[in-house]
């Protein structure tokens, strides 16, 4: 049977339009790495969990330069929230611990509120910390311009992120990597919601739920810092 001209010309035309948008699909994910397909790069690597409301959540990790020093309620002319061992977004400040998770101060431009850092310790030990506090000498990066003067270093080490980690031990306030899990936002969550967020993720069991295991992340962290 002969196919009418004009219906040949449709199938035609179809075809050619069906070959470029497959084309252009694949050029999409080939420049994007992957993007196209709902996945983000970090500088280590992300991963989607499901949250137990069933949404995707997107945990991104990093491995971030930082300088360390730390603040606790029994130094010495310390500000009165840190006396009553009161964060800025209200979460109660304590020490990390293998099985406990502490408070640490950041630059929240650098580490969004409510991130997971797992802090590299002088004992040797690796204690996972929560973002909740911020400071004026953590956002300016005082304590890495003071260092790097020390050191004469030049470059970027004066602007490196400042970590101030709750703990009354005595850290070596040094230059350090810190590995970062960045889970969802809480940008735009009401003071109330947002305390509620940042008190379940001081849970060890919250992101256990979600597939990451603290003894995991110490290792991975300590590989990291092996090949310096």
């Amino acid at each position: 049977m002969t196919v009418p001209r004009e219906q040949q010309n449709r199938t035609m035309r179809y075809t050619r339009k069906v070959r470029v948008a497959v084309f252009a699909a694949v050029i999409t994910i080939i420049q994007f790495g992957g993007n196209a397909l709902g996945y983000t790069k970090g500088d280590d690597q992300s991963k989607n969990y499901n949250q137990n409301q069933g949404e995707q959540t997107r945990l991104e990790y990093q491995y971030l330069p930082v300088r360390a020093t730390r603040y606790h309620k029994t130094d010495r002319g310390c500000d009165p929230d840190t006396k009553k061992e009161r964060s800025c977004t209200g979460i109660k400040l304590r020490e990390g611990s293998l099985k406990v998770i502490g408070a640490v101060a950041v630059n929240p431009k650098i580490i969004p509120i409510g991130s997971l850092l797992m802090i590299p310790m002088n004992d040797g030990s690796v204690r996972p910390y929560l973002s909740v506090d911020i400071g004026g000498d953590v956002t300016s990066s005082k304590a890495s311009r003071i260092l790097a003067k020390r050191e004469k270093r030049g470059g970027g080490w004066a602007t490196r992120p400042v970590i101030d980690v709750y703990t009354p031990r005595t850290i070596t306030e040094d230059w350090t990597t810190v590995l970062v899990v960045k889970g969802p936002s809480l940008i735009g969550l009401k003071d109330a919601e947002k305390l509620e967020r940042l008190q379940e993720r001081m849970s060890i069991d919250f992101w256990m739920s979600r597939g990451l295991e603290t003894s995991e992340l110490k290792t991975r962290l300590l590989a990291y810092n092996s090949k310096d």
